[in-house]
């Protein structure tokens, strides 16, 4: 057998247990179900010409059997099909396995057209809100780490 051959012999069996290694990390990864985030509430802070100030509160259910320890969560918010705004959670948290957390996050918005359309609706307590919520859960969990999610639903201010 030439030099030239047992190389190659010896590359093909090299890419061939480099296969086998890579394919059994990918059985050990973790396997994350999406988890649910929803609006529970949007309360009125701060209203002025500039800016609008806004608290907004979270939902998070983990359908997973282990917790779920979230670094961040940047989402953008649309209320009754306008959008209202986006953010990001001030600090991290955890949400147990199957299990539900809730957590406040501030919103700025400068759409003024847009919240005297919203004002009404949010000061409707009797009534329905919808909204559609999407963005980004940051976890730590290797190799798993940024999971979208888009959800869409209806929430009450009294609630």
């Amino acid at each position: 057998m030439t030099d030239a051959r047992r190389g190659r012999g010896r590359w093909l069996w090299a890419m061939l247990w480099a296969g086998l290694a890579l394919g059994g990390c990918a059985a050990l990864l973790p396997h994350l179900e999406t988890p649910h985030v929803t609006v529970a509430g949007v309360v009125v802070e701060e209203i002025n010409r500039n800016d609008q100030r806004f608290r907004v509160r979270l939902h998070v259910a983990n359908p997973n059997a282990q917790s779920l320890s979230v670094r961040a969560i940047h989402y953008r918010l649309e209320l009754a099909g306008e959008e209202f705004g986006n953010g990001e959670s001030a600090s991290p948290f955890r949400v147990p396995a199957h299990g539900e957390t809730d957590f406040e996050v501030s919103l700025t918005t400068h759409l003024a057209m847009t919240i005297f359309k919203l004002l009404p609706l949010l000061k409707d307590n009797a009534r329905p809100l919808e909204y559609h919520v999407t963005g980004t859960v940051t976890a730590d969990v290797p190799f798993a780490s940024t999971i979208p999610f888009d959800e869409r639903g209806r929430f009450s201010m009294g609630h």
